[in-house]
């Protein structure tokens, strides 16, 4: 899962981009997320997305 955020620079959302796309076109599954006026804080937007743990380990409902 990446969750970046305009203002948090590691991954930027292009790079973040390209690895999305790189895992969908190597056969894989990715959530991706968007939160584009947030910084570090990012994850507590991440962290209370109702799947945020279950995508994280590949689990299954």
């Amino acid at each position: 899962m990446d969750v970046p955020g305009r203002t948090r620079h590691k991954p930027g959302p292009y790079t973040a981009g390209l690895l999305r796309d790189a895992i969908t076109n190597a056969g894989g599954t990715v959530t991706y997320s968007y939160y584009p006026n947030k910084g570090h804080d990012v994850w507590y937007n991440a962290w209370a997305e109702p799947d945020f743990l279950r995508t994280c380990y590949g689990l299954t409902a």
